[in-house]
């Protein structure tokens, strides 16, 4: 948990602010590929789909396949 934070500290220690970019970008990169966003369109959906998505986009995908179904 703090191991981003403490990375980072050491990036800056280190090589200063030239070392604190890489450091913050390869984080911002890190996360974004370890988080996938399902989306799909018309309500349909797999069960693994439903089953990664949180709390926000089941809600999403509840209020498309109830639109998808009337």
């Amino acid at each position: 948990m703090f191991a981003p934070a403490l990375l980072l500290a050491w990036l800056y220690r280190t090589f200063g602010f030239v070392g604190l970019l890489p450091g913050v970008v390869g984080l911002a990169a890190t996360g974004a590929a370890g988080r996938r966003v399902v989306r799909r369109r018309g309500g349909h959906y797999t069960p693994a789909e439903l089953a990664r998505l949180d709390d926000p986009g089941l809600v999403v995908a509840a209020a498309r396949m109830l639109r998808r179904d009337g």
